[in-house]
């Protein structure tokens, strides 16, 4: 999505200068650099999660990181299918 826009701003100002201080991201309209955020930081979360889980039962562990991954997965979506619709998160 990000690739095939000019701006990941979808309404409100447009810019950087009006967005949440250390990362930018607008206050005013969609943004769809949070669901990029998102998606990217799940690499390392389920990473953690699964070496944290490992140490546990291995079944509960292994469930307790799809339930995780789905739950990311829900809130990556939401935060996407929010942004291109102009609602801004923060």
């Amino acid at each position: 999505m990000l690739s095939t826009r000019d701006s990941p701003f979808i309404g409100g100002d447009g810019t950087d200068a009006t967005g949440l201080p250390l990362v930018g991201w607008s206050t005013t309209g969609g943004d769809l650099r949070i669901a990029h955020f998102l998606g990217l930081h799940a690499l390392q979360v389920m990473l953690v999660a699964g070496i944290v889980t490992s140490a546990w039962r291995p079944r509960i562990g292994t469930i307790a990181v799809w339930a995780l991954a789905g739950a990311w997965a829900a809130v990556t979506v939401t935060a996407a299918a929010l942004a291109q619709r102009g609602v801004p998160l923060p």
